[in-house]
């Protein structure tokens, strides 16, 4: 039976808390956004973004920012816990334990509840750099591109198609870089399994270490299992399928992992007992 055969399987009796765990991921996107929406509107700040010509022009105020990071942190507060709850809650049900929809919220109790602030602000720093890494060569591009644009515009004055071919070029680079870091990022995926993993509890960086040493060649297997939801993920365009795709994503990729960290810890007891004897 193939990891999807089986994440359907072991959804069927369970997708009422499915959905509420749907439910709690926008709920954790949403509010931030909400809450930003709704402040700026009581408190009359001016918008984002000023259409006073052909382009929109970008405006940011002290109470505009404030109130982002204001957002950011709630967000942070939100997700997190949550992110961890949902983790908490698919290793139940992949593990066939009690799949308690308590363990939704179960990121929210004492000092589980700063390891998962903690871990989701070291992956989203992580993340970021990673990002700006993998997006360098399109960026440079496009700095060479304006550079020439501007100090021999005299002899590229009739070459506007090389330019905006260049632009589609680093476009297309920034493209391929992107894909490129979301798979390097699966390194990071485990990360949160082994942060509630009763067997060996770990702090959250060492969570991390094992998340990227469990990963180590296997970064691309999970990325092909991934992309056979594809067409699931263009269903999602009509709203409705969302609910049942992402309980359908949390469990494929939760059941992948936990086999994965299954055969680590086999190997590392089959190697203890070579070297006993």
């Amino acid at each position: 039976m193939t990891h999807r055969q089986e994440a359907r399987r072991r959804l069927r009796p369970r997708w009422g808390t499915a959905f509420c765990s749907v439910f709690l991921f926008v709920s954790a996107w949403l509010l931030p956004l909400l809450l930003e929406w709704g402040v700026g509107a009581l408190c009359a700040l001016p918008p984002v973004l000023v259409f006073s010509g052909a382009l929109p022009q970008l405006q940011v105020s002290a109470s505009r920012l404030l109130l982002t990071l204001l957002g950011a942190f709630v967000s942070l507060f939100l997700a997190g816990p949550l992110s961890l709850g949902r983790a908490a809650w698919y290793r139940a049900l992949s593990l066939d334990a009690k799949a308690s929809g308590r363990l939704l919220f179960s990121g929210f109790c004492g000092w589980r509840f700063w390891q998962a602030i903690a871990l989701r602000l070291i992956l989203r720093i992580k993340s970021a750099l990673w990002s700006a890494v993998f997006s360098l060569p399109a960026l440079l591009l496009v700095l060479v591109s304006l550079w020439l644009r501007s100090e021999w515009q005299q002899y590229l004055l009739h070459d506007t198609p090389l330019f905006l071919s260049l632009l589609c070029i680093s476009a297309g680079l920034g493209i391929i870089g992107q894909i490129a870091c979301g798979i390097f990022l699966l390194r990071y995926a485990a990360a949160e399994f082994y942060l509630i993993d009763p067997s060996a509890p770990c702090g959250v960086r060492e969570a991390v270490r094992r998340s990227v040493r469990l990963m180590k060649g296997k970064r691309f297997a999970l990325t092909g299992l991934l992309l056979t939801l594809i067409p699931w993920w263009i269903a999602c365009l009509a709203l409705s399928p969302a609910l049942f795709v992402f309980p359908y994503f949390w469990e494929t990729r939760a059941l992948f992992l936990l086999e994965q960290m299954r055969q680590e810890r086999l190997t590392e007891r089959i190697d203890e007992l070579e070297k006993a004897i």
